[in-house]
């Protein structure tokens, strides 16, 4: 990754980075240091020496120049800048596979050997845009998170590679990661914070060279890229290696890890269609950002939640979209004016109990009946038929309401549809998963904007970004 200068055995050699023997990596400098650059070169020299199955790579790229690593065909996901859904999701990925292999013994190859587990590589640069965008979320449990996978990961087969400015070398995270390499710092006192003494400074520092503080000091160059330094050269220099190394390691799946960014917007033409009846595409998730169906095949009853301008309404008619295109009629169970009713003319409206009985005993075929603000129906005639339908099984039904507004109702058909344990969650947080019998379900605060939930079914929890809604 460059190369190091020796002055008291007068010589110099490549500077390397051999995962066996590595440690974690502290790379600490200040603005323009060439912190960015020297990630960039770690993960492209790495790149070049393994193969796909035998590195994967993950970056939070707090910088935002660490967005070309995914041309790599070893990296598994960038984190963009205060990506905390993302942040989280893929800490969470990382802390699975490290128990894996704990439970299963099996570290990161040392060789070739088929069937050995990859290198975990893990880039974080600068940490002091990290601490700050994640240090109050959750009362800093993903710095807490990230504390645990950097002190188990050491000897399961995980590398990270940090860069800071000074507050690194005073930061938690400090003593977990032993190689420091110090860059280029704001002001001369920071060095001391490094155990460097101001004798040992160079008179003349240039981006990308190094301090290696060790006894006695020595210093390397960080390699470049490219010959031009500009950051658009790097960044296209990096681009050509990831084709190039696509094309000698072509079609390689094996030891991936995916833990894609989920989009902000999805529109219909990027689901794909249903895999069987009453399975519905409602949005992209998952750490693939594949299609995720709502399964109502079995359980006919789905709630969705959430405060309000979170997306409920928009659930509602991507679900309405979907069951629509499967041949299902549509019923719209409310008291009033709803905005179902104009965004969904083919639907048929009950006002009362008697209107939503009458049209389930004059329809035909499969129907689906949705409920838009259903506190609203507390202790209402139509609350009562709604929990008579849904404890028969016999329709599908889908109830969207206020979060805390359903926290606090205990008895009615959102009591009933909370027992199925199936629906959406939206702008989660950490206490809303007992609707849905999640109760150690940890969103809080993460998941942010309109239509950003969690897929609540089977048991299983997977985040997602909802179908944008389109009329029916």
């Amino acid at each position: 990754v460059g190369l190091h200068d020796i002055p008291h055995e007068q010589r110099q050699r490549p500077f390397s980075i051999q995962l066996v023997t590595a440690g974690h990596m502290l790379l600490a400098g200040g603005p323009r240091s060439g912190r960015s650059s020297a990630l960039r070169t770690i993960a492209a020299s790495l790149a070049d020496q393994h193969s796909p199955e035998q590195l994967r790579i993950f970056a939070f790229d707090n910088s935002g120049e660490l967005a070309t690593l995914e041309a790599l065909p070893h990296c598994d996901g960038v984190v963009a800048p205060d990506d905390a859904e993302h942040c989280q999701r893929v800490l969470r990925r990382l802390r699975i596979e490290l128990q894996r292999r704990r439970v299963h013994r099996a570290p990161a190859t040392r060789d070739t050997r088929e069937g050995s587990a990859p290198w975990l590589v893990l880039l974080l640069d600068s940490w002091e845009t990290f601490r700050h965008s994640y240090d109050d979320l959750r009362h800093g449990a993903l710095l807490s998170e990230l504390s645990s996978v950097l002190r188990d990961g050491g000897g399961l087969g995980l590398r990270a590679f940090v860069s800071g400015d000074r507050s690194l070398l005073a930061s938690s995270i400090v003593t977990l990661l032993g190689t420091r390499l110090i860059l280029p710092m704001a002001d001369a006192d920071s060095y001391g914070l490094a155990g460097i003494a101001r004798r040992d400074v160079p008179q003349q520092f240039i981006p990308g060279r190094a301090i290696l503080p060790n006894t006695p000091v020595t210093t390397m160059q960080f390699a470049q890229l490219d010959p031009d330094p500009a950051p658009s050269a790097q960044r296209a220099a990096l681009n050509r290696l990831g084709t190039q190394l696509r094309r000698r390691w072509p079609q390689t799946t094996t030891g991936a890890m995916p833990v894609r960014a989920l989009p902000r917007l999805v529109t219909p033409d990027m689901l794909k269609p249903a895999t069987r009846q009453w399975c519905l595409p409602i949005g992209l998730g998952g750490d693939n950002t594949e299609t995720l169906e709502l399964d109502l095949s079995e359980t006919t009853t789905a709630l969705i939640a959430g405060p309000p301008a979170s997306g409920k309404t928009s659930t509602l008619l991507a679900m309405a979209a979907a069951a629509a295109d499967q041949g299902a009629r549509l019923i719209i169970a409310t008291p009033g004016r709803s905005a179902l009713s104009s965004a969904l003319p083919t639907a048929s409206t009950a006002a009362d109990a008697q209107q939503l009985t009458s049209l389930l005993n004059t329809d035909s075929g499969p129907r689906m009946i949705l409920v838009d603000d259903v506190e609203l129906l507390a202790d209402s005639d139509v609350d009562a038929a709604l929990s008579a339908i849904i404890s028969l099984g016999h329709h599908r039904v889908v109830l969207a309401g206020g979060t805390d507004e359903l926290l606090g109702m205990f008895r009615g058909c959102t009591v009933a549809a909370r027992r199925t344990r199936t629906g959406v969650l939206l702008a989660a947080r950490a206490g809303d998963g007992e609707l849905l019998g999640q109760p150690r379900l940890a969103a809080g605060g993460v998941l942010d904007g309109a239509g950003r939930g969690l897929l609540i079914q089977h048991g299983t929890v997977t985040a997602l970004q909802m179908l944008q809604s389109q009329e029916v």
